[in-house]
């Protein structure tokens, strides 16, 4: 492939036409674009980041107008195979020289830049600037190790790392920050997902998403509930999928130093009775938080069939 005339495409969500392109003629020396990109809406900005081997004055850091596909700025950023992600008026980003940088979102300028090792950055980083642990970003590096960085302003400081999940084991996911339970999750090679201890990055429980053998863990991901039917979506669920299919869901956190078993999971398979549920692919059933651990719950039969993934009548 090129390392100079790569594009990007924007494309109407009604019909799927292309709306615009950047660099269709080549203007730029543009390299490869290997993640999806930072969209700001209040600016309407879209920040892209790619690689940079056709030369080291090539730009990485690429600012395109969402409206009009027109270039905003760009700026050589170091190599990069991640999406870029802002909080505030920053961007974050990591490097194929193992570097965190902080760059201001109007032009590209590197506020500061921490080097965590001689490894590649591909997981996406990810920025976590509630309280009460604020200005944090999660970063899993190419060594397979977890690390925490924290925004200090004008600088970024390092908290902990590098982290081994455990001997022989590499983290492969982007972190997933719960800042108000002060708990860090990060998906691995060996079908699990750990939980990490905010302050210390000490490894605190695991959890089997996947109980094929060899599956690799994917990113985590947050979202919130309405558990207890008062309208307020407020109960934490924990998502992480595997490379093997598997998707599962759990409350969280975990009790520390608890090695939980094969987690509540579902994998796509169409059904209208609990019969037709075997307990590898458990569709017919309800979501219930059970002793901290979220637990599926058969829906009797006669009843809609409705999970995540499908939605069958009997």
């Amino acid at each position: 492939g090129s390392a100079t005339e790569n594009k990007v495409f924007a494309l109407r969500a009604d019909n799927g036409n292309t709306l615009w392109t950047f660099n269709g003629g080549n203007t730029v020396s543009m390299d490869i674009v290997s993640q999806g990109g930072y969209v700001d809406l209040a600016s309407d900005k879209l920040y892209v980041a790619t690689e940079r081997t056709a030369s080291t004055e090539q730009s990485s850091l690429w600012a395109i107008d969402v409206l009009e596909g027109t270039l905003a700025w760009s700026r050589n950023a170091g190599r990069m195979q991640v999406t870029p992600m802002m909080v505030g008026s920053r961007i974050f980003v990591g490097t194929q020289a193992g570097e965190v940088k902080a760059l201001s979102k109007d032009d590209g300028t590197v506020i500061w830049s921490v080097s965590l090792g001689a490894f590649a950055i591909t997981a996406n980083i990810m920025p976590e600037f509630r309280a009460p642990y604020g200005n944090l970003v999660g970063v899993v590096g190419g060594d397979g190790k977890v690390y925490l960085v924290r925004d200090d302003g004008s600088a970024g400081t390092k908290v902990w790392g590098p982290i081994i999940l455990a001997s022989g084991v590499a983290a492969r996911s982007r972190v997933a920050i719960d800042s108000t339970q002060g708990k860090v999750y990060v998906g691995a090679n060996d079908s699990k997902m750990y939980q990490l201890n905010i302050a210390d990055g000490a490894v605190e429980t695991s959890r089997v998403v996947d109980a094929m053998a060899g599956s690799t863990i994917g990113d985590p991901t947050f979202v919130f509930e309405d558990t207890n039917s008062d309208g307020i979506l407020d109960d934490p669920r924990l998502l992480a999928g595997s490379s093997n299919g598997t998707i599962a869901k759990y409350c969280a956190p975990w009790a520390d130093g608890t090695e939980l078993g094969p987690g509540t999971t579902f994998k796509a398979k169409r059904c209208s009775f609990d019969a037709e549920c075997t307990a590898a692919t458990p569709q017919c059933t309800a979501w219930a938080c059970l002793s901290g651990v979220c637990t599926s719950v058969p829906v009797p039969d006669g009843k809609t069939c409705d999970d995540i993934n499908t939605l069958t009548g009997p």
